[in-house]
């Protein structure tokens, strides 16, 4: 029984460290009084051996959360365009920044002001998550 135990844990080592991402400098815009729309932000290393897919990101704080890709059209517009998911290599380190990769946060639950705290839970491919707690910051 302890040999198939061990053999069931070994099959499954490589789902259980597609869990190992580390979260650093996540921070929330503030926005305007009575807006519908805010944005996140956060770097996110893999710090696994296995490539990591971020599939969803919830929040208690808003109706709904999305990934985003701000990008250039062709007449020079910025547009955005949701991702589904998003793949970080081994090692590889992602940055949600403005102008970039982002969190679109719809419609907040209550205003939101700088120096509050939002919680968040990222969502894995496997089924992993990660909660974390993100600043909310004025503009600069």
């Amino acid at each position: 029984m302890g040999g198939r135990v061990i053999l069931i844990a070994l099959l499954l080592w490589p789902v259980l460290a597609l869990g190992q991402w580390q979260v650093q400098d996540a921070w929330v815009r503030e926005a305007p009084p009575g807006s519908r729309m805010m944005a996140g932000y956060l770097v996110l290393r893999n710090a696994g051996d296995w490539p990591l897919t971020l599939t969803a990101v919830h929040s208690d704080a808003f109706q709904r959360v999305e990934l985003h890709r701000s990008m250039h059209d062709a007449n020079g517009m910025m547009r955005m365009q949701r991702q589904h998911a998003i793949t970080v290599a081994p090692g590889e380190i992602l940055r949600m920044r403005p102008g970039g990769l982002h969190l679109m946060l719809i419609g907040p639950r209550r205003p939101l002001r700088a120096g509050e705290r939002v919680r968040f839970r990222l969502l894995s491919a496997s089924g992993k998550a990660q909660e974390l707690s993100a600043e909310v910051r004025r503009q600069r």
